[in-house]
């Protein structure tokens, strides 16, 4: 059926399963079958919870050895598999060729509901849940809702009031770690985000994107009550407990109508909270 050969006859009986698609060995906990007998016996084990196989230097236990060899390695510091493309390295080898997708722009992983692709199959099954509005990450002190655990951690630190991230350069802490990183450029005075129409660049992506209105002329800004449009109209946010934004407001400069702004952009626009706590 295949070109493979073998030393021992078993070796032989155990890959024709493979071809069978017959999985012999079946979970008496869950729906699971298995070709061979060592898969089932290591994956019972997530089923007690027991992780037989110790790192030595810390607390982590794995139900797997190999495993705990793959862990061993982010002690020692070597990252024995370099990417031929750039100078970076890495611990293990999947994540080398994950890396390798993002030189070749092959996006692997389509979504079936949407023209999306990921480079993972993680990153898809993440962006699934946007389409199924399932959010299944709660917070356990207010209502919020998340899509992914890491929104949700970030998010309860807005509840303890822990700001994790400390500018080295001046006293300023914040909740995120992009937060941090963008803050940094005003001591260094980098502007990573250049405009392609003229020679000016920008600290934040916002503001390039809001930059880019004066050459395209456009105005998305209109008052209700004159029409009147402006480019830029964003004086304030409306904040909840949580510090979320609630909405943004819109001041216009002809008649002084206080407005929604949601009401008067695009379905398109972000709304960007400048509020960090």
């Amino acid at each position: 059926m295949c070109d493979m050969k073998f030393f021992q006859r078993y070796h032989l009986q155990r890959h024709t399963l493979t071809h069978t698609g017959v999985k012999p060995y079946a979970c008496s906990m869950c729906h699971m079958r298995f070709f061979q007998r060592c898969h089932l016996q290591r994956h019972s084990l997530t089923h007690t919870g027991v992780k037989p196989f110790a790192c030595t230097m810390c607390d982590m236990r794995f139900f797997q050895r190999y495993h705990l060899q793959r862990h061993s390695i982010t002690h020692t510091g070597v990252k024995p598999y370099a990417c031929s493309m750039c100078d970076m390295r890495f611990f293990h080898r999947y994540h080398l060729q994950r890396h390798s997708l993002t030189h070749t722009g092959v996006k692997p992983y389509a979504c079936n509901m949407c023209d999306m692709r990921f480079f993972q199959r993680y990153h898809l099954q993440r962006h699934s849940l946007t389409h199924t509005g399932v959010k299944p990450y709660a917070c356990s002190m207010c209502d919020m809702r998340f899509f992914q655990r890491y929104h949700l951690q970030r998010h309860s630190l807005t509840h303890t009031g822990v700001k994790p991230y400390a500018c080295s350069m001046c006293d300023m802490r914040f909740f995120q770690r992009y937060h941090l990183e963008r803050h940094s450029l005003t001591h260094t005075g980098e502007k990573p985000f250049a405009c392609d129409m003229c020679d000016m660049r920008f600290i934040q992506r916002y503001h390039l994107e809001r930059h880019k209105r004066v050459h395209s002329g456009e105005k998305p800004y209109q008052c209700e009550r004159c029409q009147q449009v402006r480019r830029r109209a964003l004086v304030g946010v409306l904040i909840c407990s949580c510090r979320y934004v609630l909405t943004c407001l819109f001041l216009c400069f002809f008649c002084f109508v206080l407005s929604l702004l949601s009401k008067l952009v695009s379905a398109a626009q972000m709304f960007v909270c400048f509020y960090d706590g």
